[in-house]
């Protein structure tokens, strides 16, 4: 048999300021966790947005004697100098080809400042079919990489 003073024990329970205290002890550290973990997070995102550092915009295209020749205007949004020398640019085709080759400045400073803008010249030889997308690659004077895309109508 077993004695009433343990009986009496069993049905006491817990008291409900006690759930109420653990429950809030446990509450504050996960949000602490949460808040800390999502802060975290702003601060990757916010990295992955990029605002265009250089414009292109296309002035003239010309196709002639199976060669293809772009003048295109680029400008410094950004707030580092640009160096203009070694600029890649690959032409996609309509076909599916594409091609690369290096821009030779034809206006301008070998330099651009942030705000100024230059005349660069892309001319591909050998061209079999229209080109509808130009990727340039410039590099500012940190050496980061900026590619810009140039779409052709």
């Amino acid at each position: 048999m077993v004695s009433k003073y343990y009986r009496s024990y069993i049905k006491r329970g817990v008291s409900d300021l006690i759930i109420v205290l653990a429950l809030i002890s446990v509450a504050i550290p996960v949000t602490l966790a949460v808040q800390h973990w999502l802060t975290s997070q702003v601060g990757r995102t916010t990295t992955y947005s990029v605002t265009p550092k250089i414009t292109a915009n296309l002035i003239s295209a010309n196709y002639r004697n199976g060669s293809f020749t772009a003048v295109i205007e680029v400008i410094n949004k950004g707030v580092n100098d640009l160096s203009l020398s070694n600029v890649s640019a690959t032409a996609l085709f309509a076909d599916g080809s594409n091609t690369t080759t290096t821009l030779s400045l034809i206006f301008g400073e070998q330099v651009l400042k942030p705000n100024e803008e230059a005349t660069m010249l892309l001319t591909i030889p050998n061209v079999k079919s229209k080109a509808i997308l130009i990727v340039m690659e410039f590099k500012d004077v940190t050496g980061s990489k900026l590619p810009v895309e140039l779409v052709l109508n």
